[in-house]
Formats: C-alpha cells, sequence, structure tokens
C-alpha cells in the first residue's frame, strides 16, 4: 500500500522479507557489501536504508575483520544510513535533496543504491554534486537499468559458474510507466548510460561499470571523487 505522503512512496511494510528480498536482490546486496569492503574505506554512509540488510551484513563483516586486525582496529569503523522515511530509524532522517543540510560530516565511502530513480530526473545532478561533497574516497552507486537481457549460465568444475548477459537498453521507450515509484531509469530515451556517465564524469573519475550478472536490472557505477 502507498503512503498517502508523496515524499514516502511505500510504507516500511514494503519491505517485508518474503515479498521484497527475492534471490536477485540478494546478488545485488551481495555485490554492494563485495565493493564496500574491498573499498578499504572506514566510515559509510548508506542513503536508502531499505529492508536493513546491507548495513547489518557490512556491519558484521566490518567488524570480524577488525577483530583479527590489529592495525584496521585502530580506526573505528562507522556505518550510518540515511532515509526520508523515520519508520525505518534511520541515523539521519530528510529529504536527499537537502541532505547537505542534514549530514554535516564526510564519510570514506558513500553507498546509494536503487534510490535515485525514485526523485524527478531534474534533480539527478544536484544530489550528485552533494554525493560527491560528502564522499572522501569513493562512491558506489547503482541505478535501474531498463532492458531486454539474454542470460547464459555455465557451470563447470574448475570454471564453476559463469554468467553471460547481452543487454540491449530498451531506448526505444520514450517514457517510463509511471508505476508509483521511479520516475526515470536508465536505458530507456533521454536517460541513456552515456547521458548518466557525462554527469557523472563532472565530479568523480569512474573506477568501473557493470550490470549484476545475475540481477541485470542494477547497473553498478563504482566512483571515486575528484578534487
Amino acid at each position: 500500500m502507498k503512503n498517502n505522503n508523496k515524499q514516502i512512496q511505500v510504507t516500511a511494510e514494503h519491505y517485508n522479507f518474503d515479498d521484497y528480498t527475492d534471490e536477485a536482490r540478494w546478488m545485488s546486496y551481495y555485490f554492494q557489501v563485495k565493493e564496500a569492503i574491498e573499498s578499504g574505506c572506514k566510515s559509510f554512509l548508506l542513503i536508502g536504508k531499505g529492508d536493513g540488510i546491507v548495513p547489518a551484513i557490512l556491519g558484521q563483516i566490518m567488524c570480524l575483520n577488525n577483530s583479527n586486525d590489529r592495525l584496521s582496529s585502530e580506526k573505528q569503523v562507522i556505518i550510518d544510513t540515511f532515509d526520508f522515511d523515520k519508520n525505518l530509524s534511520p541515523t539521519y532522517t530528510g529529504d536527499i535533496r537537502s541532505i547537505d543540510k542534514i549530514v554535516s560530516r564526510k564519510y570514506d565511502c558513500i553507498i546509494c543504491c536503487q534510490v535515485l530513480e525514485h526523485l524527478k530526473w531534474k534533480y539527478f545532478e544536484g544530489i550528485i554534486k552533494k554525493i560527491w561533497d560528502l564522499c572522501l574516497i569513493r562512491v558506489i552507486l547503482s541505478l535501474p537499468m531498463r532492458s531486454l537481457t539474454f542470460s547464459f549460465m555455465v557451470n563447470m568444475p574448475l570454471i564453476h559458474i559463469n554468467y553471460w548477459n547481452i543487454i540491449i537498453p530498451q531506448f526505444y521507450k520514450k517514457k517510463l510507466p509511471w508505476n508509483g515509484e521511479h520516475y526515470w531509469e536508465t536505458g530507456i530515451k533521454r536517460y541513456q548510460k552515456k547521458d548518466i556517465l557525462k554527469i557523472l564524469r563532472k565530479y568523480f573519475s569512474i573506477i568501473r561499470e557493470y550490470n549484476v550478472p545475475q540481477n541485470t536490472y542494477h547497473w553498478f557505477i563504482i566512483m571515486e571523487p575528484i578534487n
């Protein structure tokens, strides 16, 4: 059920485990945590707390890693969250368009996955600039990509599981059907990858970008801020 407040598009019940957290979403969570750990960062701000699984898993792994590493344990691990919905109990509550007025400190790593499409496109670059201003080392961003995907999986001894995906953006679609949540998605007309990357490169160096092999709907862009 949709919330009457136009800013909160879904209620907390939307994140019910059985309905929301399917296998494809789990794989997206895996890449969020993997990228965060491999970044070597110690302070994290997750924009869009959602069901809270990513900060919980990341916090547990970082705690275990620190207990086995004297050097890394010298710096405290901080995992904070930001969300518009106070019912999700984030560290910071507010509108991401005003995040610079709500969050007063900088973080090594900003994680913002499947969030920005919930606001109109006209706000995209402004929010990216605010994220740039809050970030010290790394940004893990993911956006939805509307496409036709043909997937192949091979599972062989020694090689293990490999995925091959042929991804065709739905560039022929002029407008995204309104579903009550997403104002836009990567891949359709006016929101092509090249257009989004052009904006991101004003503020960040792109380290890598990829679609999650098991969930190509989620496009990841890993970035470092330009000083």
